[in-house]
C-alpha cells in the first residue's frame, strides 16, 4: 500500500492527464502484474530526453511494482504514419529504415528501462534481428478481420480528432490509410493485454481507442497517464531531432551538458521536473530565492549526464565545459574528420554526413545565421566548398566542434 501510494504522488506531481487509475490500482492490490504498453513508432532512429519523460515514469513502475514494460517497435503502423500533430501526410518508411531504427531504440532505451523487466514486441512482422519478440498480428490477420474491426468504429469518431479538423478547415486532404492509425494503435492494446499506457499528450485520442476496444472485446480498459511535452533546448517547440532542438540519450556526456546549459532559463524548473532526479520544488524556491540561474542550470545538467553516464563523467562535463565556455577555450576533445590531401569538401554536406546538424535544412540555417566557422572565420554561403588544411577546426554554433585530419 505503502509503495503504491508513492507512486500515485511521484506520478501526480509529473503527469499532465491520469485516466482509470481506480481500476488500475484495484488490479495491483489484487497482486496483478501491469503490463504496460509502450509503443515507439521508428521513423527516426534516434530517442531523446522528451521520450525519456515517458520512459522515466515507466521505470517506476518497474522500481516499486515489477511491472513490465512491453516495448512494442511498431514496425507495421510505423510503415503508415502517425498523424498525430502533422499537418500533412507522413512518408512511408520501408523495412530497411524500419530495421536501422528499431535497432537504435533497442540500445538507447534500455538506458532508462530495466531490460529484466521488458519485453520486446512487433505489431507487423516478429522481429527476426531481436531475440524473443513477440507479436506479430497485423501481417497475419486476414482482411475479412479487419474490415469486422471496422465496423465498430464510426467515421464521425475518427473525424473528429483536431488535426483532421484542422485540415478540413484548410482544404487539406486526409488520406484513408491515416485514418486507420488510431485503429491500429488501438488496437495493439487489445492483442498486447495492456494495463497501461505512458505517453505524450498527443497521443491521448490514439489511446482512448485502445480503451475503445478493450472494452468491445470484454476486456479491463487500460489506465492512461500522459506527460507533458518536454520543450527543446530553445524554448519554443517540443523536443525534436528535425528541429536540432533535442538532447539524443546516446550523445557524448558533454554534448549532454552543453546543451542543457544552453536552455532558457524560464525552463529550468520544468527540466529539473521532468527530465532528472533533482527536487524540483527546492531549486524553483532557490530561483525564487534570488539564487544565479546558471548555478541551477548546471545542476540540472550535471543531473542529466549522471543518470545516463555516471558522476565522474557529470564532472568531467561541468568542468571541460567551463573550460571552454567561460574561458574561451577548445575542447580537449573532437570529433576528427579525416580527408586526402588536396581534397575539395562541400561544407553543408561535411556538417550533415558527420551529423553536426539535425539535417541539411538545419545545416543551411545555421550557415546562413553565421553559427558555423572555419578556424574563427565564419561561412556564410550554402553552398561553400573547400580544401581543408591539416588541424583546421570547424566549430557548428557554440557546442559542436570537428577537426580535419589527414
Amino acid at each position: 500500500m505503502k509503495k503504491i501510494l508513492e507512486l500515485k504522488k511521484w506520478v501526480g506531481e509529473r503527469a499532465e492527464q491520469i485516466i482509470g487509475w481506480d481500476e488500475l490500482e484495484k488490479k495491483i492490490k489484487a497482486g496483478q502484474k501491469i503490463k504496460i504498453k509502450y509503443g515507439a513508432d521508428p521513423s527516426k532512429p534516434d530517442l531523446h530526453l522528451g521520450h525519456a519523460v515517458e520512459l522515466r515514469v515507466m521505470r517506476k513502475f518497474q522500481d516499486l511494482l515489477d511491472a513490465e514494460v512491453q516495448f512494442l517497435i511498431g514496425d507495421f503502423t510505423g510503415r503508415i504514419g502517425d498523424p498525430s500533430g502533422k499537418s500533412k501526410a507522413r512518408q512511408v518508411l520501408d523495412q530497411t529504415e524500419v530495421k536501422a531504427n528499431a535497432l537504435s531504440y533497442a540500445a538507447a532505451v534500455f538506458r532508462i528501462l530495466d531490460s529484466d523487466k521488458t519485453s520486446i514486441w512487433a505489431n507487423g512482422t516478429k522481429l527476426p534481428f531481436v531475440k524473443d519478440c513477440q507479436g506479430g498480428w497485423w501481417d497475419e490477420m486476414k482482411l475479412n478481420d479487419f474490415l469486422s474491426l471496422l465496423t465498430l468504429v464510426t467515421h464521425a469518431k475518427l473525424i473528429d480528432r483536431d488535426m483532421f479538423q484542422e485540415r478540413i478547415k484548410n482544404g487539406q486532404e486526409i488520406y484513408m490509410h491515416e485514418m486507420m492509425y488510431p485503429i491500429l494503435q488501438g488496437y495493439d492494446s487489445v492483442m498486447m493485454e495492456s494495463d497501461l499506457t505512458i505517453v505524450g499528450t498527443d497521443q491521448l485520442f490514439n489511446e482512448l481507442m485502445g480503451r475503445f476496444f478493450q472494452e468491445k472485446f470484454d476486456q479491463i480498459p487500460q489506465a492512461i497517464i500522459t506527460v507533458p511535452l518536454l520543450l527543446g533546448t530553445d524554448g519554443h517547440e517540443k523536443m525534436s531531432k528535425s528541429l536540432g532542438n533535442y538532447i539524443g540519450l546516446e550523445d557524448k556526456p558533454s554534448q549532454m551538458y552543453g546543451k542543457a546549459m544552453s536552455i532558457p532559463d524560464e525552463l529550468i524548473v520544468g527540466w529539473a521536473k521532468l527530465a532528472t532526479d533533482l527536487d524540483y520544488k527546492l531549486l524553483a524556491k532557490e530561483l525564487d530565492q534570488g539564487s544565479n540561474p546558471r548555478d541551477i542550470k548546471a545542476r540540472v545538467a550535471s543531473d542529466i549526464v549522471r543518470l545516463y553516464y555516471n558522476e565522474d563523467e557529470a564532472e568531467i562535463a561541468a568542468t571541460e565545459f567551463n573550460r571552454v565556455f567561460s574561458r574561451n577555450e577548445e575542447p580537449e576533445e573532437m570529433l576528427e574528420i579525416k580527408f586526402l590531401s588536396g581534397q575539395s569538401i562541400n561544407l553543408l554536406d561535411c556538417l550533415t554526413d558527420h551529423k553536426l546538424v539535425a539535417s541539411k535544412t538545419d545545416g543551411r540555417r545555421m550557415i546562413e545565421q553565421g553559427a558555423v566557422k572555419i578556424d574563427g572565420d565564419k561561412i556564410l554561403d550554402v553552398n561553400y566548398s573547400f580544401v581543408p588544411v591539416d588541424k583546421s577546426v570547424l566549430r557548428v554554433g557554440k557546442r559542436r566542434w570537428a577537426r580535419f585530419v589527414l
